[in-house]
């Protein structure tokens, strides 16, 4: 009997390090770190809103508070990943991820975490997953936030 359950506790404990260890290659296949002077870090930003010209974010800020934008009256384009590109100026740190909508809606609290830790909080945009499915492919939000630019888009 105790093999037996020393064998589970093997096996178990050898599917949580596989699982740990998947999930850190696919974030890391995702998010792009590199220290980016100021001009190409507006590049990248350039770059990245070029697909959005003359179109406003779904979410901005107005007086100090973040203002959204009403669902599409008919149904969007599907969109599947979310484009994160955050700017911290005083180290010169820029963070581009590009990550599916399934991850997110897989890994629920840890995916936010992680859009956390680079700067970008879905709730504080009071945004879910399910929202940005329902725009579209769309610029969410782009605006200076105290040291850091953050961009989101969807696609």
């Amino acid at each position: 009997m105790k093999s037996t359950t020393a064998r589970i506790l093997i096996v178990l404990a050898a599917v949580a390090v596989l699982a740990v260890g998947a999930w850190t290659f696919i974030a890391w296949d995702w998010v792009e770190l590199s220290h980016a002077e100021p001009t190409g870090a507006a590049r990248t930003f350039e770059a990245a809103r070029a697909g959005f010209a003359d179109v406003e974010p779904i979410v901005s800020v107005r007086d100090g508070a973040f203002v959204r934008q009403p669902f599409p009256e008919a149904p969007p384009p599907a969109a599947s990943e979310l484009v994160v590109i955050v700017y911290h100026r005083p180290t010169e740190r820029l963070v581009r991820a590009e990550v599916p909508f399934w991850f997110l809606r897989m890994k629920g609290p840890g995916s936010e975490r992680v859009l956390r830790g680079a700067g970008v909080d879905l709730r504080e945009l009071g945004l879910t997953v399910d929202d940005l499915v329902r725009y579209g492919p769309a610029l969410v939000f782009d605006a200076s936030r105290g040291d850091d630019r953050v961009l989101l888009a969807t696609r």
